[in-house]
């Protein structure tokens, strides 16, 4: 009462947090009906990329999937998203040494996003990547005028962030 502005600061925090409860609880729910079977869809696939994962990382990445994804990706925009997460979670699993793994794919009518960040041991050094993963990942991104971002996560691990165009 005393404070106006801190109270409209905690209402808007709990929009947000309920906002971000919405979005798991409509991920959740398409995991429960993705059991089904039919046609799989972007957000079938990247929960079974994210259930393979599983093994090789020793827990199930946290998935949040959000936006119009299965109505909006094509086909060649979806086979790279997919091959991106696939090179992600591995990448992780083999050199990261984390214990945590959350997974964002999120779409709108221009672009969609995709997410994983880890809280292992952080992005490789710059010239030290083995491989060609990452390259491989960002020139999948150009392929569809986005781009890859690596950098650190905060306290501690890596932060992936890879963005596509989207045609339509």
């Amino acid at each position: 009462r005393r404070d106006p502005d801190a109270a409209v600061g905690r209402i808007e925090s709990a929009v947000d947090d309920l906002d971000l409860t919405v979005k798991h609880i409509r991920t959740a729910i398409f995991a429960l009906e993705s059991s089904r079977p039919h046609e799989q869809g972007i957000r079938d696939r990247v929960l079974g990329l994210c259930r393979e994962a599983a093994g090789a990382l020793g827990f199930a990445p946290r998935v949040l999937l959000d936006g119009p994804i299965d109505s909006v990706v094509g086909d060649d925009v979806a086979a790279d998203l997919l091959a991106t997460l696939r090179e992600a979670l591995s990448n992780v699993a083999r050199h990261a040494g984390a214990s945590r793994v959350d997974v964002t794919v999120a779409a709108d009518r221009d672009e969609i996003r995709l997410r994983v960040v880890d809280d292992g041991s952080g992005p490789p050094a710059r010239g030290r990547e083995d491989g060609r993963g990452l390259g491989n990942m960002a020139a999948r991104a150009r392929r569809h005028g986005g781009e890859l971002e690596l950098g650190a996560a905060s306290p501690s691990g890596t932060d992936l962030c890879w963005r596509a165009r989207l045609d339509g």
